[in-house]
């Protein structure tokens, strides 16, 4: 994402305990969905790397209370078909 005046590249980082602990104080969510693409069949580097970084990450949101829903990317020989990377976070709410 680019700044639209200055065109510079804009960098967010996002606190997911923050986050959550602002969803449950604000919405009383009944559970966090924390949905993301994996690459399990990564081969050399630096994509071995940053597959073992991701995984990390994914185990560390799982850990602090998302339900983490993972599609691994797919392959065709060697060339990656599925390239759909996306990471969504989904907060369902009670009904009232």
């Amino acid at each position: 994402m680019t700044d639209a005046e200055t065109e510079r590249r804009i960098n967010y980082d996002i606190d997911f305990v923050k986050l959550r602990d602002l969803l449950k104080s604000e919405h009383s969510p009944v559970f966090y969905n924390f949905y993301a693409c994996q690459d399990i069949q990564a081969k050399r580097e630096p994509y071995i790397t940053r597959a073992v970084r991701h995984r990390k990450f994914l185990d560390f949101v799982g850990g602090i209370g998302y339900n983490v829903v993972k599609k691994d990317l797919k392959y065709i020989g060697t060339t990656i078909i599925s390239i759909f990377i996306f990471i969504r976070l989904e907060a369902v709410l009670r009904g009232n």
